[in-house]
């Protein structure tokens, strides 16, 4: 939003090229850096070593670049998220047979159920899912109910808050697809249907009575959002957030998953032909793997570019130790985060704002990226595209052009080949700048059920009374943005018990106030 302004002209900007030296950083010059981080890559893969790539989750053209470059110099690239949605995608995987992130329809559907999916804060896409979540609410007849412990931003929009104990969404789910399921109301499904027979058993033990024992969630109240979503048709339950943290998460979204497919949404507001592009984001077992390899040795070198994995990841991960066992680390960041801060060269790269690029954040949607402004003069960066092939030329490693703009023409030659409309590529180039991209109609297959996990019952580990939740700010996201003196100053409700206390008048308050 507005705040990324502050990125741009932040006085903590990294100025230009610095080297660390007997700890302390010192400026150097593109062509001293460029030269003595080749030479660092050179004698990684000439001493046997692999170059670690690690990135965030870019897409387009920058992904592609990432991987080849990855590919070249003999190593590895790992795209890190902290919010990963893996067990999202790993659910969907089991019990659907895609592993990937579907397109939720929100505008579609008459009735919404989510479990602890904040979609209007930050989960996956929460602008594209608050201009469908308006369209819905326009219908006088839908409806919103969040299952959660805590009270979210997203929930307190919901026309019911079902308060549950910490790791109940699960059964809450599980005890909707019973009554569904015992009463006939599922869609497609009849008593005579043996996947009928099947999935009833698997849901025997969570009964609306069964699930009040665990969750505190009266029976009624079980019964009662079962009927509504069943009659729904198509209602939309999502899951995800402070629901998908625990060692259950994959589960929990299975349950969430069985209970939209015994309403019908599958196919309807759950639709699999435009995925969202999160296929390449690592989980923290790949994290740790990478992080295992570091600290043996067998990582020469590693390049970081818009990831802070020092920050961000667990400590159990152990990245911090494992990075400074790493002869020679470079980043590409625009700022001194923490994983920057443990590198040995820094390599400036040019704010959103100023950079050429594009994006395919789901299938089918092609968006190029133009620069809003010429480079801020008082900040010597670069492309990180071009830093990268200027590393691989320097390090005598791949064959790439001679800049990332001629990379990122060259592969929107395969969009030409499809939307050029007979026009010359030229012609075809200035007309993507004009409109932004270009989006394609996709198809694909609805996914049927293909399993059904064991669900067992969540514990809480701890005598304590209070249960912790952590969950993502709204403002900061996963921290990333708590170097912004904007997004700090937003007042959030933190009471000492931790529980925002109810407002019972929306009377504007006195200016005393």
């Amino acid at each position: 939003g507005q705040a990324a302004l502050q990125g741009l002209y932040d006085p903590d900007r990294v100025r230009g090229p610095m080297l660390k030296r007997g700890g302390a950083w010192t400026p150097v010059s593109w062509d001293d850096a460029l030269q003595t981080a080749s030479a660092k890559l050179a004698e990684a893969r000439s001493g046997g070593k692999s170059i670690a790539l690690v990135t965030d989750n870019q897409t387009g053209s920058f992904q592609r670049l990432s991987e080849a470059w990855a590919a070249a110099a003999g190593g590895a690239h790992l795209v890190y998220e902290p919010f990963s949605h893996h067990a999202l995608r790993e659910a969907n995987r089991r019990t659907f047979g895609v592993a990937a992130i579907p397109n939720y329809d929100f505008a579609r559907a008459n009735g919404v159920i989510s479990f602890g999916a904040d979609f209007l804060e930050t989960w996956i896409n929460p602008v594209g899912f608050a201009r469908g979540f308006a369209a819905m609410r326009a219908r006088p007849e839908s409806f919103f109910v969040t299952v959660e412990p805590r009270l979210s931003n997203t929930g307190a929009n919901a026309d019911e808050w079902v308060a549950v104990r910490p790791g109940g969404e699960m059964a809450v789910a599980l005890g909707m697809a019973q009554v569904i399921l015992e009463r006939g109301m599922e869609w497609g499904l009849g008593p005579g249907v043996a996947e009928h027979a099947a999935l009833l058993d698997a849901v025997k033990d969570w009964t609306p009575e069964a699930v009040e024992r665990r969750t505190d969630v009266p029976a009624a109240t079980v019964k009662r959002l079962a009927e509504t979503f069943a009659k729904a048709r198509p209602g939309l339950a999502v899951a995800g957030g402070v629901a998908s943290q625990s060692e259950l998460a994959v589960a929990m979204i299975a349950a969430v998953n069985l209970l939209n497919y015994v309403a019908g949404n599958v196919g309807q507001t759950i639709r699999f032909d435009r995925t969202f592009n999160y296929e390449a984001v690592a989980s923290l077992s790949e994290l740790q793997r990478l992080a295992g390899q570091m600290a043996d040795g067998s990582v020469g070198a590693l390049v970081v570019y818009g990831a802070n994995p020092i920050y961000a990841a667990p400590r159990w991960v152990g990245v911090a130790g494992a990075i400074g066992k790493v002869p020679f680390r470079i980043s590409l960041s625009p700022v001194l985060d923490e994983t920057s801060d443990a590198c040995d060269l820094i390599l400036p790269s040019l704010h959103a704002l100023e950079s050429l690029g594009d994006a395919e954040p789901m299938r089918g949607v092609y968006s190029l990226v133009q620069p809003s402004m010429k480079p801020l003069p008082m900040f010597d960066a670069r492309a990180a595209g071009d830093t990268l092939i200027a590393l691989a030329k320097g390090a005598g490693f791949g064959a790439f052009p001679a800049s990332f703009g001629d990379y990122l023409k060259g592969e929107w030659k395969a969009q030409h080949a499809k939307f050029g409309q007979g026009q010359d590529f030229d012609t075809f180039w200035d007309r993507m700048v004009a409109s932004g991209g270009v989006w394609e109609e996709v198809s694909g297959t609805t996914p049927g059920w293909k399993t059904t996990p064991a669900f067992a019952a969540p514990e809480l580990r701890g005598t304590g009374e209070m249960a912790l939740i952590v969950y993502p700010s709204p403002n900061l996201f996963d921290g990333r943005g708590a170097n912004k003196g904007w997004l700090q100053s937003i007042p959030t409700p933190r009471p000492s018990s931790g529980c925002i206390p109810a407002i019972r008048s929306r009377s504007r308050p006195s200016p005393a106030a």
